[in-house]
């Protein structure tokens, strides 16, 4: 770290040592720093052509939107669309690193980077079927792609969690739920993905 982003950074630093809250100007201090050493790092790996190196483009670009989502005061909900973006990204960016290490490291933090944006909270109800669902068409890019179906297990869980949100939005609920509720729920979804394993094939 430089001289500078260490100074820049060392606000948001003292306040999470001494337990106190992260102001949003500390958090737009250290998003610069992250910003910077991001960007030297990428200068850096294509410079020296070291692509193993990329890694720490790839981290740096997750904290400084995390950090500029707390600086700027943003919703859980910008915060899981701006994660899964980036997860998109990372997946589509594996392509060029097929036969690496760095094809691996994309897709897995893509994959954890999915599911942290489909586990935030959200203020919009619409918006976790959304997410759910393109967090799942994602999984189903990487396995079809890197030619990987056990990536599919996690297209899978995307799409069955998306699925119970998407009904839970559309269709209103009965007056006495219960098991037999989510039976009925569920019960399209088996005839589905049967029907899109036999496509895959």
């Amino acid at each position: 770290m430089t001289t500078g982003g260490a100074w820049r950074a060392y606000p948001a630093i003292n306040e999470l040592i001494n337990n106190q809250a992260v102001s949003q100007q500390s958090y737009g201090y250290l998003a610069a720093t992250f910003a910077a050493l991001t960007v030297a790092y990428g200068i850096y790996s294509l410079l020296s052509k070291r692509v193993w190196m990329q890694w720490t483009v790839a981290i740096g670009v997750t904290l400084t939107t995390i950090t500029i989502n707390q600086a700027l005061n943003l919703s859980m909900s910008a915060l899981a669309v701006e994660l899964l973006v980036l997860a998109i990204g990372k997946a589509l960016a594996a392509r060029f690193y097929r036969g690496t290490r760095m094809h691996t490291f994309l897709y897995v933090t893509a994959a954890v980077q999915a599911v942290i944006a489909g586990a935030i909270p959200v203020e919009q109800d619409w918006l976790r079927p959304v997410i759910l669902l393109a967090a799942g068409l994602m999984g189903t890019f990487m396995a079809v792609d890197s030619d990987t179906p056990e990536w599919l297990y996690l297209a899978t869980g995307f799409y069955t969690y998306g699925w119970y949100w998407l009904l839970k939005v559309v269709v209103p609920p009965p007056p006495n739920p219960g098991p037999s509720t989510l039976v009925l729920m569920f019960s399209p979804l088996p005839v589905i993905y049967t029907g899109v394993a036999l496509m895959l094939r």
